[in-house]
């Protein structure tokens, strides 16, 4: 019996779901994940791989063809009972093969043994399968961006003090909900300028904005005031510390920042995330405090 084209196609795409290998990913993958990300458009660099596995070195997968990284995938556990999804990427020329279910599957399984709630922001093109998987959807989030010269990716960092490190994880754990302490330590290393900070007109702690660079994009995030008496202040400060560089800029929906401000400032709307959850429902990450998020990938 002659084997029909459509038995053929089908025959293909299960040898290549066969062939396809989940694995953790490791520090020699960086620089192949950074290159699927970059031509995908993605912001992202090679420091910001490196601390994701850092962060959380069994949590991150790869799907793999052969020697060849295909797709991505990273988790982030903190502390508060929550986890975060990141980097859910699969390489075009193999997409539609039923990777990233495979590879959300693995991130899925390996959060749910530590915590109660997984969330994530999901691209349009992801939502679809976010949503198969059980996700809800429950806040929206704005990439912004404002056009000028290039950062230098991956450029030296600066020193931030222990003592600001420490004020800023304080004001964060009271606006995002969960203690993030450990990533936005690590984050810390890779700005690329010093953190500001904000305080109440009783002298109190109230917000703080971070930057650092991305391979297209200084990225400003998270910006976090839990006074909104300060927010705009803290906001026009932070942009303006990068004079004619090119921003981008995640601002989270439900925040005290509205879009016109953005525009004002030479901003022009780029694209629309989902944030979603699975399991347990939680506020973390709705606060109306948030301005700006850590990024994607994190939160």
């Amino acid at each position: 019996m002659v084997e029909s084209q459509a038995q053929k196609e089908r025959s293909f795409v299960s040898e290549m779901q066969n062939s396809i290998q989940i694995a953790p990913l490791r520090p020699n993958d960086i620089e192949a994940a950074f290159r699927l990300a970059f031509n995908e458009g993605w912001n992202q660099t090679r420091g910001d791989w490196l601390r994701l596995l850092t962060h959380q070195p069994n949590g991150c997968f790869g799907a793999h063809s052969e020697d060849r990284l295909v797709g991505t995938v990273t988790t982030s556990v903190y502390r508060g009972d929550l986890a975060w999804v990141g980097m859910m990427l699969v390489q075009r020329e193999y997409r539609g093969r039923g990777i990233g279910r495979k590879l959300m599957i693995a991130a899925l399984e390996y959060a749910k043994t530590e915590v109660s709630t997984i969330k994530l922001d999901a691209t349009p093109a992801g939502k679809t399968l976010y949503e198969a998987l059980g996700f809800v959807p429950e806040a929206g989030i704005e990439r912004w961006e404002r056009g000028g010269t290039s950062p230098e990716a991956d450029s030296n960092p600066i020193t931030v003090e222990k003592v600001k490190v420490a004020e800023i994880c304080k004001i964060d754990l009271m606006a995002f909900g969960a203690d993030r302490a450990t990533m936005l330590e690590l984050v810390s290393q890779q700005s690329c300028a010093q953190p500001l900070t904000a305080s109440s007109r009783d002298g109190s702690s109230c917000g703080y904005a971070m930057a650092r660079p991305g391979s297209r994009a200084m990225y400003l995030g998270p910006i976090v005031s839990i006074d909104p008496r300060e927010t705009s202040a803290l906001f026009e400060r932070i942009v303006g510390r990068f004079g004619d560089r090119a921003i981008y800029v995640d601002l989270y929906k439900g925040s005290a920042v509205a879009p016109r401000s953005l525009s004002a400032r030479g901003f022009a709307k780029q694209r629309d995330l989902t944030r979603m959850y699975w399991g347990k429902p939680s506020r973390a990450g709705l606060s109306p405090f948030i301005v700006s998020i850590a990024g994607p990938e994190i939160g």
